[in-house]
């Protein structure tokens, strides 16, 4: 018989989950706004406002939990996050709409750096079990400089759009409304999510890898199923791709550098490889057909399942 704790942390982590969706939300139309007003061009909004905002639910959940000693939850987190990112979040992207032919950047610069950095993570934490303070800020460092890079590359000029009039008190009030809900939801999703492991006798990690992944990854899926639905889906494959940059460069790599994490969890035996093997399929799809597509997001959804399907079994077993 399911006891009371477990279904009200239950009810909590949902609640906290949709505070932090629209958190989220409020946080990354405010920032857009506010985009506009600075006369920013349209690939500094990519890149640094579009997937800074939607991974404010991980980084915000990873770094709190590594502060408040719950490094487990930090580490599943980012990891289960970017994972999610591009087995579903993408996949569904490409299976609701054939995608536009993508630029080479993003098969050639973009998904390789996301593909090493996560290897190297996975050597980090494979030499000692731990994810070191200096092994976090090198994570940092690399994606803080890839970003300095892909900025500086750019060559876009500023928004038409900017000529529109814009309240920069309701866009402030907007960033400051969203940023207190997705603290405040990433607080509840972490406590509830944690509180929940121990009442089921699950450990963390597992909690952290599938629910609370899945969870602070809600925006990622909304950018990409609204882009595919409005015929602009290289969008959601810059704004994934970017957003699990910067989980493993600040999720992780930060949340490192607060509190060095324990990474020799048996669920992260199957998370790495898993992660690696769907990140190539990514890589090659986008070599041979330049897109993401229905072929690709239907195999990208299948790793996916596969992956939580080993997960499940190794657990029971």
């Amino acid at each position: 018989m399911i006891s009371m704790s477990i279904i009200l942390f239950s009810i909590t982590l949902v609640i906290s989950i949709l505070v932090l969706a629209k958190g989220s939300d409020m946080f990354t139309e405010g920032s857009k706004e506010l985009a506009h007003i600075l006369k920013i061009t349209y690939t500094v909004v990519g890149i640094l406002v579009v997937s800074i905002s939607t991974t404010l639910p991980e980084n915000t959940v990873s770094i709190y939990s590594a502060a408040t000693g719950s490094p487990s939850v930090a580490f599943g987190n980012a990891i289960g996050s970017i994972i999610f990112n591009v087995g579903v979040a993408l996949a569904v992207n490409g299976i609701i709409r054939k995608g536009n032919v993508l630029d080479k950047h993003v098969y050639f610069e973009d998904v390789p750096v996301m593909i090493v950095m996560t290897i190297l993570a996975w050597i980090f934490s494979y030499l000692d079990g731990m994810l070191s303070r200096l092994e976090g800020l090198t994570l940092l460092l690399i994606g803080i400089s890839y970003y300095v890079y892909r900025l500086r590359s750019s060559r876009e000029v500023s928004n038409d759009a900017n000529n529109e009039k814009h309240d920069i008190k309701k866009v402030i009030i907007m960033l400051l409304l969203g940023l207190i809900m997705v603290i405040l939801g990433s607080v509840g999703l972490k406590e509830s999510g944690v509180n929940l492991a121990r009442a089921i006798g699950v450990p963390e990690v597992y909690i952290s890898i599938i629910i609370i992944a899945v969870g602070t990854s809600i925006p990622e899926l909304a950018t990409s199923i609204a882009s595919a639905i409005k015929g602009i889906g290289e969008i959601s494959v810059g704004n994934v791709i970017g957003a699990n940059i910067i989980d493993i460069s600040i999720a992780l790599g930060l949340a490192a550098v607060i509190c060095p994490i324990s990474a020799d969890a048996p669920s992260l035996e199957l998370t790495y490889p898993a992660t690696v093997i769907i990140f190539l399929i990514l890589e090659i799809g986008l070599l041979l057909r330049k897109r993401v597509d229905r072929i690709l997001g239907v195999a990208l959804i299948i790793a996916y399942s596969i992956y939580v399907y080993l997960l499940s079994v190794s657990y029971i077993l």
